[in-house]
């Protein structure tokens, strides 16, 4: 067994020693082959909302980044998913881009996806990935999404991405504790809710003047104007929440125009009736908006 042909042939012999030939028979169309059959990709419904699960290597939730970092963690997952939807070529795919085909802005600008990093686990740590698009979602889209087994951070191994659900946006009141009181407050109650406040800061989209469409409160409601929302009936800026909200970051780093001032507010709003964000989405306003800046959460009555 450890000799070659060479070796047995130089000793006289016409095969191997101690073996021999054996025969087989086959049906004659045993060798025929057909063409290649490629797999059928899975088929997705159109859907709105899908969630999805952050963890570390190690499992270690303390090494996970912290929500102060929402804005350049979900324009790195954002990337990440254009670029599997792409595959190297050019992206068709609007509910990701929010772009036509023919490379315009769609008309509604914020029927497309939003990206949106959470804490569910309430300890301060971005421990998931909310993806909203009022559009909807498509299989390509949702391709993409669930393609992307990785994303990055700023320090340490990259981050392991695996997708927990896909559906409506009242899928995530199924979820379980300890995800539960967290869902509640990013959603409201299913009857809905007139008081918000900021979860992240809220940045303003144009420069702030002292008075008219472009003081904080037209800015603001412009802003839900532009969601088909109704006008608040009160605005309030909170010092406290403010100050707790200062150190997230601000500036996108990838693509973009800055934002006018690199200031962020605290922000509590209300108004006459409940909302109830059943077919809106999560409540999210100003600049960067689909990147999980200016997103708010309810308030217990």
């Amino acid at each position: 067994m450890t000799k070659d042909t060479a070796w047995w042939k130089q000793q006289g012999w016409s095969q191997p020693p101690g073996s021999q030939r054996v025969l087989y028979w086959r049906r004659s169309d045993a060798l025929q082959v057909g063409a290649p059959q490629r797999p059928k990709p899975p088929h997705y419904s159109t859907v709105t909302t899908m969630l999805l699960s952050l963890t570390t290597p190690s499992g270690n939730r303390s090494a996970l980044p912290p929500i102060t970092r929402t804005l350049p963690q979900a324009e790195l997952f954002h990337r990440a998913i254009v670029a599997t939807a792409a595959r190297g070529g050019r992206i068709e795919c609007p509910e990701l881009t929010g772009k036509g085909k023919d490379g315009k802005p769609l008309h509604d600008h914020h029927a497309h996806s939003h990206t949106i990093p959470v804490d569910l686990g309430g300890d301060g740590r971005i421990d998931h990935i909310l993806i909203y698009a009022k559009m909807g979602l498509g299989p390509e889209a949702q391709r993409a999404i669930r393609g992307s087994r990785e994303t990055w951070r700023k320090k340490g191994p990259d981050l392991q991405v695996a997708v927990v659900g896909s559906g409506d946006l009242e899928m995530l009141r199924r979820l379980f504790d300890p995800f539960e009181k967290q869902v509640k407050a990013l959603l409201g109650p299913p009857e809905g809710c007139r008081v918000w406040e900021s979860a992240t800061p809220f940045v303003f989209p144009r420069f702030l003047k002292p008075r008219g469409k472009n003081d904080y409160k037209g800015q603001i409601q412009a802003e839900l104007a532009s969601r088909g929302l109704p006008e608040t009936t009160s605005i309030e800026v909170v010092p406290d929440l403010t100050n707790k909200l200062r150190h997230f970051v601000r500036r996108r780093n990838h693509g973009g125009v800055p934002a006018p001032v690199d200031d962020g507010y605290g922000l509590r709003v209300m108004f006459a009736e409940p909302l109830s964000l059943h077919d809106q989405g999560p409540l999210a306003l100003g600049y960067a908006a689909h990147y999980g800046l200016g997103l708010f959460r309810a308030c217990p009555g």
